[in-house]
């Protein structure tokens, strides 16, 4: 039928049927699918990968624009832009196909397990900026045709498998190339002499590869170089001193190479410098001073080349310093004692050289310290055994004849004696011209001490580290009658040397107003000097039952070697068949007990952070004892009243030891130990056959970190069962109630860090002893339940 219009000529259109504009609506919506190339692109890149998480599951030609697909970005214009694609498991080739994407930036493949070669068309893609294809499976000879890509800022083909020789046009184009890594492949040749001239570079990364060849001084050019990883290849030739023009450079590794030549003083120049690592190479001459002037350094290795020389002073300087490594060298002379002014320092390895002299007591103050080592070199002395030293074991120290004193099996000798264990001075001295200081005839502790003591004078004047006095203790009644012989033992020569300043400190053993303290293995007074220093003199309560002196001698002097941040130091001991005296440092701050539970003249502001101290601190105490002795030392008897606590709260343990010399004195230890210390004690020491081992001493500290955390005294049970304290707290954190368990004057505390260091304290106090972990592992989980920075920091005065 003709169709006529309003006018009545004839239209030439005829109207179509509607399958047939459907038909050509889908046609139409077909043609515009097919016009999109990028799409096709994507899809057949996906048509070669194996996809086992599904990532590219959007990936489909249901839809028209790739711009919604996972991992890819389009641009205003609807063609893709961002291919992101890291880290997704993908497996497969990467295909040519993506030449077409004519309009793409980014292309991040990384942290996949793409395989074969990377295709040489993808430096057809003249837009990329960023290339990324890190930490595949890639392999084959790099395609010259990267070397078009003029507008590439940063390019990545690290971790993969790529061999031969890296192309010589690479970076013929680098106006903006800022970062380049080819690091962890199979590269050899030369690094590209184009690469030094890529002025805009920042990072560059060639590490682990076999390149050779020099690193030439045009490498001073790169003015905006912040970060240089050369190491693990097969370079030659001197460090170029254009190093020194790279004054934005905060990381360099030359290290694992084969670099001649010594290292430049211009280094200094580097003021931004935060890590250099110049180990395993041949570089020989000295350290230059100037290498003290790089201040923002935070780590360095000079470790196995051929330095020479001294370690300079002037490394004081690098106050960041955390790591210093110069360990296999051939340094001589001594180490600087300048090294412990570095607080920053974590770990210091000087280990395979020649260095003589001493180790600096001066680095006991690197309380950072974490890995130390000086074995194998010419050094003699103590070796330090306080703060962070009572760590490290005998790994640190092998190899020096001259170390001596814990963690070596070597005792402290001043030099070979007929006397077994150290050189003595023997001497006797009547107490008749004593008789001004005390009562003739009474046998005082002050009579003793001043008559021994004055003598200490002498010995300190012939430098003689420890010295044997035998002294008259009394004046026989009668020539027919022998008179009591006692001998002092000092060990170190740090309190006063006059006469008269011990006539007026030993007067307080008179003095029941000096008496400070009374408990089962003895009574202690404080004798204080003029100039204010004071310390503590314990008498042993033994009624004259100790009759081998020999045995005693030996518990002392192993007791006088130990020297340790929470562990009260002894500074000497007395023997005679009718009184034994200890001395040692005196704390001021009384006991942990005084504290806790408010007792005459004690503080009690243990705010969190000072009980967490205090809790670590004699962890670490204990640890030494146990672990880092030879021969090992129990303390048996452990208990808030022999913690003491410094001005800083820093805690002091007290009495070790004596628990193990206390059965060649007397058998009563264990079966008469009053109820006071009876609820610190494990219970296999507290059966008819008492079990000793390190094990007891952990309960005890269980029972005192009990006691730190909730305020309470421990309670025992009538029947030896299980402690009171001890269900207490069980019951309070099962039911989920733990701050019902909580010291009340404990506030403002993380409860998390207080329920675990409670729930340490239960595991310690197990019933059975194999249950309880040793006092190292009681360390480690303390330390990870506050790290150290958190806490170490001096406590807020009360």
């Amino acid at each position: 039928m003709t169709e006529t219009t309003q006018t009545g000529a004839r239209s030439p259109f005829r109207p179509l049927p509607c399958h047939a504009l459907l038909a050509v609506f889908t046609a139409f919506i077909l043609v515009v699918v097919a016009v999109n190339p990028d799409g096709k692109a994507l899809l057949a890149f996906k048509a070669g990968l194996d996809d086992p998480t599904g990532i590219l599951n959007s990936w489909n030609d249901a839809d028209p624009y790739p711009c919604s697909w996972d991992g890819v970005t389009c641009n205003e214009n609807l063609r893709v832009q961002l291919i992101l694609l890291q880290d997704t498991q993908l497996s497969g080739p990467i295909a040519p196909v993506l030449r077409n994407l004519s309009e793409l930036r980014t292309l991040v493949l990384s942290r996949n397990n793409f395989f074969g070669p990377l295709p040489s068309e993808v430096g057809q893609i003249g837009s990329l900026w960023k290339l990324n294809v890190s930490d595949n499976a890639l392999s084959g000879s790099l395609p010259s045709s990267l070397g078009n890509l003029s507008r590439l800022r940063m390019l990545d083909l690290s971790k993969n498998a790529f061999t031969g020789e890296i192309p010589p046009n690479l970076f013929r184009y680098c106006e903006t190339l800022r970062y380049v890594s080819l690091a962890e492949n199979g590269f050899t040749g030369v690094i590209p002499d184009t690469l030094w001239s890529c002025t805009t570079l920042v990072g560059v990364n060639v590490a682990l590869n076999s390149l050779q060849g020099t690193v030439p001084p045009k490498l001073g050019g790169l003015v905006h170089l912040e970060f240089l990883d050369v190491h693990r290849n097969k370079l030659s030739g001197a460090i170029p001193l254009q190093l020194a023009l790279l004054s934005n450079v905060i990381y360099l590794d030359f290290s694992n190479n084969q670099l001649a030549g010594g290292i430049p003083p211009a280094i200094a120049a580097l003021k931004l410098l935060n890590f250099v690592d110049f180990s395993n190479n041949p570089i020989g001459g000295s350290v230059p001073s100037e290498i003290g002037g790089l201040t923002a350094l935070e780590r360095m290795g000079l470790s196995n080349m051929s330095l020479q020389g001294n370690i300079p002073a002037s490394l004081v300087n690098l106050t960041s310093l955390q790591n210093l490594d110069m360990s296999t060298n051939n340094l001589t002379g001594a180490i600087p004692p300048e090294l412990g002014q570095i607080a920053a320092m974590q770990d210091l390895f000087l280990q395979n050289n020649s260095l003589n002299s001493t180790i600096p007591a001066s680095l006991v103050s690197l309380l950072n310290l974490t890995g130390f080592n000086v074995s194998y070199n010419r050094l003699s002395g103590r070796i330090p055994t306080t703060n962070a030293f009572s760590r490290f074991d005998n790994s640190s120290y092998l190899g020096n004849s001259g170390l001596c004193g814990p963690p070596l099996s070597l005792r402290c000798e001043l030099e070979s004696s007929p006397e077994p264990r150290v050189h003595t001075d023997r001497r006797l001295l009547s107490v008749s011209a004593l008789v001004a200081i005390a009562a003739a005839g009474f046998i005082a502790l002050g009579v003793v001490i001043i008559a021994l003591l004055s003598i200490w004078a002498m010995r300190k004047q012939n430098q003689q580290p420890k010295t044997e006095i035998l002294v008259y203790e009394s004046t026989p009644p009668s020539p027919d009658v022998n008179p009591i012989i006692g001998k002092l033992v000092l060990f170190n020569n740090t309190l006063p040397t006059r006469f008269e300043d011990w006539e007026t400190g030993t007067k307080a053993l008179l003095n029941k107003e000096c008496l400070i303290g009374r408990g089962s293995l003895g009574t202690v007074y404080r004798a204080t000097f003029d100039d204010g220093l004071s310390i503590a003199i314990k008498k042993l309560e033994t009624l004259g039952r100790i009759k081998n002196a020999e045995e005693f001698e030996s518990e002392m002097d192993n007791l006088g070697d130990v020297r340790h941040t929470n562990i009260v130091t002894l500074q000497g001991y007395y023997w005679s068949s009718s009184m034994q005296l200890m001395l040692s440092d005196h704390i001021a701050n009384r006991t942990l007990a005084s504290h806790l539970h408010q007792q005459p003249g004690a503080q009690t502001s243990l705010v969190w952070s000072r009980r967490f101290r205090i809790a670590i601190g004699i962890a670490r105490g204990l640890s030494c004892l146990h672990h880092d002795l030879r021969p090992q030392v129990l303390h048996l008897n452990l208990s808030s009243m022999n913690i003491l606590l410094d001005q800083s709260f820093e805690p002091k343990i007290s009495d070790f030891g004596l628990m193990k010399l206390l059965p060649i004195l007397d058998t009563y230890a264990a079966s008469r130990k009053s109820l006071e210390t009876r609820v610190y004690s494990a219970p296999e020491l507290l059966g008819p056959q008492p079990s000793v081992t390190p094990k007891c001493d952990v309960y005890s500290y269980g029972m005192v970190l009990l006691e730190l955390m909730t305020g309470r005294h421990p309670d025992s049970k009538p029947d030896g069962g299980p402690n009171a304290l001890v269900e207490l707290v069980i019951r309070t954190l099962e039911s989920g109630n733990g701050p019902n368990c909580f010291d009340p004057k404990l506030t403002s505390f993380p409860e998390s860090e207080v329920v675990q260091v409670l729930k340490l304290a239960l595991v310690c106090t197990s019933q059975v002893a194999s249950n309880r972990p040793t006092m190292g592992e009681a360390v480690q989980v303390l330390e990870s339940i506050k790290p150290s920075g958190s806490w170490t920091s001096r406590s807020p005065s009360p």
